[in-house]
């Protein structure tokens, strides 16, 4: 599990060296595939979409394999970056330049895991901008389909066929079953989830906690192949995170499940438990020691994520105690302007009263907690008036369709939206600490684009309808959303670079096995 820094070196510099691509669209896979079996891997038909589209897995085996690494791109249908990093490989592997230190390793690689969803993304995957992300993007949040959680299993207590489910429970998806196959075929040591997202540095999620060595190796490789590390606030709230050390996978692994499942439930000899798992659990169910991988860039650069030096901003704020349900707590409030010019007043935080404190207005520097919670208020801001502008047109979409059932799926009000976040950072005392430059920008930004793409999918939503008015009062909501939110200094990474930072990550995890 250690990296030598020469080996890792080496590999580095390799993918270095790789030709640019552009990132490859899902109506593309099918040619890719093509290409590499002219070249020299084997293919098959590892399954078919729900719409029937082929799903080609790529198999490169030498004679006696040091190792297996299978990895898969497009595990959501907006993460391109992870297909073109593994045609990279692909390709380079086809020309007969081994990646140094691997060079007897069987690869197991399919291009795209979702390409009916995918396909949806074709427009702005072909010609990647800002404006063309914001309203091209497709990805769905509420119907379940995604295929990195639907995944048969049948490990005791745990079963879940591959045709049925309980009614109310997800049945796998027939991407999931041809993902599950491939996996199955490969046995991998080292399984790769190629995902991706909206706007940050590089980072990685594990289910094996990773030796000093490779994460080394990670800061270098992001040092060399020119993107930042990222070392803003925590990708998912509430989650375990150090800044410099990447992450475990968010999934529990099997065996934490089997154990929380007996405490729950007690004895559970003879009897099986039906329930979809992730693909990191299905990959261990095969086999406990394989390591999943899901190393992540994002698709726009944060000027400062890797900054960790103080914010330096300053908030003024009112302290005072007051009673709440569970007694008496000190509270912070301070007043945000919002972008209509109102003034709206805010608590950011609330921790242990003291005894006797009179009320006290003092400036001090910002913290995470108060600049989490001005994202979650400036999210509410803006999805409050998509709210409005839904409830005023809603009745007259009748033309079925995903966007049209996702949207109806929804059942929390705008006004109520990322409340658990809300409540972490008001009350976790971390959040009490000021904020660097990287968490600070991290926040604003990458909450801020995520609440532009949620505005894009309703514009898209209306278009497709043919609602032209409510198209177009959602349109000037999101060029409102987008100059307050993003008021500049977000680039696209280079689909180079997005690649190459991935397929790094996957190539130095393999040499640490």
């Amino acid at each position: 599990m250690e990296v030598d820094e020469t080996r890792a070196g080496a590999l580095i510099d390799w993918v270095a060296r790789q030709p640019d691509l552009p990132l490859l669209a899902a109506s593309q896979v099918e040619d890719a595939v093509a290409e590499l079996r002219d070249g020299g891997w084997e293919t098959w038909l590892a399954g078919r979409s729900a719409r029937g589209r082929a799903m080609h897995a790529l198999a490169w085996e030498p004679d006696r394999p040091s190792l297996s690494v299978a990895a898969y791109g497009y595990p959501h249908p907006d993460e391109p970056a992870g297909s073109t990093a593994l045609l990279m490989l692909a390709r380079a592997i086809n020309r007969g330049d081994l990646p140094p230190g691997l060079e007897d390793v069987a690869w197991h690689l399919m291009l795209c895991a979702d390409p009916d969803q995918a396909a949806r993304n074709d427009g702005w995957v072909r010609d990647p901008s800002l404006e063309s992300y914001l309203r091209g993007n497709w990805r769905p949040l509420y119907l379940h389909l995604e295929v990195d959680y639907h995944f048969p299993i049948d490990h005791e207590p745990l079963l879940q066929p591959r045709s049925w489910a309980p009614q109310g429970l997800p049945k796998p998806l027939p991407e999931s079953l041809a993902v599950a196959d491939m996996i199955a075929r490969a046995r991998p040591d080292v399984l790769g989830l190629m995902h991706g997202n909206h706007a940050s540095g590089a980072y990685s999620y594990f289910t094996h906690r990773p030796r000093r060595s490779l994460v080394a190796a990670f800061d270098e490789s992001a040092r060399k192949l020119g993107v930042a590390a990222h070392l803003g606030e925590r990708p998912d709230p509430g989650k375990r995170w150090q800044t410099r050390r990447p992450d475990l996978l968010k999934e529990r692994r099997l065996a934490d499940r089997l154990k929380r499942m007996r405490r729950l439930f007690g004895d559970l000899e003879g009897q099986r438990v039906i329930g979809c798992v992730s693909v990191a659990q299905y990959a261990e169910s095969l086999d406990p020691n394989t390591m999943t991988l899901t190393p992540e860039i994002g698709m726009f650069a944060i000027p400062g994520i890797d900054d960790l030096s103080p914010s330096g901003q300053q908030r003024q704020v009112t302290i005072a105690n007051q009673q709440t349900r569970k007694g008496p707590r000190k509270a912070t409030r301070g007043v945000m302007v919002m972008p209509d010019g109102s003034r709206h007043e805010t608590l950011y935080h609330m921790t242990a009263a003291t005894p006797g404190m009179p009320p006290t207005t003092e400036t001090v520097a910002i913290t995470r907690g108060m600049a989490g919670v001005e994202a979650v208020e400036l999210r509410r801001f803006f999805l409050a008036h998509a709210d409005r502008i839904w409830e005023g047109y809603r009745e007259q979409l009748t033309v079925d369709s995903p966007r049209l059932r996702e949207r109806k799926l929804i059942r929390v009000p705008a006004a109520r939206v990322n409340d658990p976040s809300m409540l972490i950072f008001r009350a976790d005392p971390a959040y009490q600490r000021p904020a660097t430059v990287s968490q600070l920008a991290d926040l604003r930004v990458r909450w801020g684009l995520q609440t532009c793409l949620w505005l894009g999918h309703g514009l898209q939503l209306y278009q497709e309808q043919g609602a032209i008015e409510a198209a177009a009062e959602q349109a000037k909501l999101l060029d409102w959303a987008q100059a307050t939110l993003l008021p500049g200094g977000l680039t696209l990474v280079r689909p180079g670079r997005q690649a190459r930072s991935q397929l790094a990550r996957l190539l130095l995890s393999a040499l640490a096995r």
